[in-house]
């Protein structure tokens, strides 16, 4: 009993430390908007509650909308992964509701910012909500094999979600350390070749 009560109590003050990390690497980012006169301090706020989340959204204690906007989705002769456009998943629906270019809270204009004239159009940016775990297209000499269903690179960096490109293959929201919230280092196209043989 006593072991598991310390193992509870770790485990809590672990999550504890964990999400006081997040917070800091916020503080100060585009992501942080305590500081941008929105009538809170709290730099969480604006994406988590900790208190009355809707039970149907799609990632626990979010504090956004998830719409389930149609968004057109870029397609190209070269990428024929099924017959069907990809059907935006929840993780990167996470990410659309603030930076799909209608709702998001006073951001500048990125090389991933949708672009505001074509509001609900994805055409223009890089694809996601696509298979690249065990897809027969992308290792057809391309792009390079996913080392798991879990992660494109072997360094364990690159997170899949489900086997799954998403925004948040590339993008960490809670660390800026790279720019852009990039998860690795973009110099010399690193994170481009991560993926892409060119």
């Amino acid at each position: 009993m006593i072991k598991t009560t310390i193992l509870f109590v770790a485990t809590i003050l672990l999550s504890l430390t964990s999400l006081q990390s997040n917070a800091s690497s916020i503080t100060g980012t585009p992501h942080d908007l305590s500081n941008r006169s929105m009538g809170s301090t709290e730099t969480c706020k604006f994406c988590h509650i900790p208190h009355n989340a809707n039970p149907n959204k799609v990632s626990p204690l979010w504090n956004r909308i998830i719409g389930e906007t149609p968004y057109k989705i870029y397609t190209s002769d070269s990428r024929k992964t099924d017959e069907n456009q990809p059907t935006l998943t929840s993780q990167t629906r996470l990410c659309l509701s603030c930076h799909d270019g209608s709702t998001a809270m006073d951001v500048g204009e990125g090389s991933h910012m949708i672009d505001k004239s074509k509001v609900i159009s994805l055409t223009t940016d890089h694809p996601v909500s696509v298979m690249y775990a065990n897809n027969p297209v992308v290792v057809a000499g391309k792009f390079k094999q996913a080392t798991s269903t879990k992660f494109v690179d072997a360094n364990l960096q690159l997170p899949l979600y489900g086997g799954n490109l998403e925004c948040g293959t590339c993008h960490n929201p809670h660390d800026n350390q790279f720019g852009s919230f990039l998860r690795v280092s973009n110099a010399k196209s690193e994170l481009c070749f991560s993926c892409h043989i060119m």
